[in-house]
């Protein structure tokens, strides 16, 4: 599994923790895997705090088939106006920049388009996404 150099987990205030860069990343960069689908072996990564290669299950959280990767999956955070997209290619979804993000910046996602990309019901949104504090979007 891949996982761009160029990112670290970090204090993301309030929310908790987040994936952030420590260089700029130009757009249509591939940050790495969020979600795999299927029965997923252990999956070595390079943890990016250490730079050391460790096991982590890809299978922590996730829908249906559907399971977050460690650390990339578990860390990034929502924003309705993201820095990255998720793009789902063969049997992972994929972060990718979308536009130039500079150092020290968080990388966000729509967690609403990773919904509609692994197919989680509009009517199963209030127990996943609001009910954790996820506000819904104002047209």
């Amino acid at each position: 599994m891949f996982i761009n150099s160029s990112i670290r987990i970090r204090n993301a205030g309030i929310i908790g923790h987040g994936i952030f860069t420590i260089e700029k990343l130009n757009k249509g960069i591939f940050v790495g895997e969020i979600l795999l689908n299927g029965e997923q072996p252990l999956h070595f990564n390079t943890d990016i705090e250490s730079g050391r290669r460790v096991g982590r299950s890809a299978n922590k959280l996730g829908y249906g088939n559907w399971r977050e990767t460690y650390p990339l999956g578990r860390y990034v955070n929502h924003s309705y106006n993201p820095n990255c997209d998720v793009i789902e290619e063969d049997s992972s979804i994929n972060l990718v920049t979308n536009i130039e993000i500079l150092s020290r910046a968080e990388l966000r996602c729509n967690y609403f388009d990773l919904a509609k990309i692994i197919k989680i019901p509009e009517s199963d949104w209030e127990d996943i996404f609001y009910s954790k504090g996820i506000p819904q979007e104002i047209n």
